[in-house]
């Protein structure tokens, strides 16, 4: 995955997910102010949803596997252009 698909500064709100699917969870994340790095600033927060894959105990190429198809998952999600689709930010690494 290129670096620039990565973000920083985007913080989890609470350890609760808001979603689930197979493999991951999906959380509330936040974007302050002064955490923006480019374009006008002013005084809003952006809200995110952070999509976080779920510990498992599975065998080293099976954890390989489900990494290779999240970044395929991010470069489709990278192309999508559709009122209907959130617009992808970027990925990033996060421990919970």
């Amino acid at each position: 995955v290129p670096s620039s698909f990565f973000v920083a500064g985007i913080e989890l709100l609470a350890n609760n997910h808001a979603g689930r699917g197979g493999f991951s969870d999906v959380y509330k994340g936040v974007k302050g102010p002064t955490q923006m790095q480019e374009g006008p600033h002013d005084d809003r927060t952006l809200c995110y949803a952070l999509k976080v894959l779920r510990p498992i105990n599975a065998s080293r190429g099976k954890a390989d596997d489900l990494r290779q198809s999240l970044c395929r998952e991010a470069f489709i999600w990278r192309m999508a252009d559709h009122p209907y689709v959130l617009k992808f930010e970027g990925l990033r690494t996060l421990l919970l």
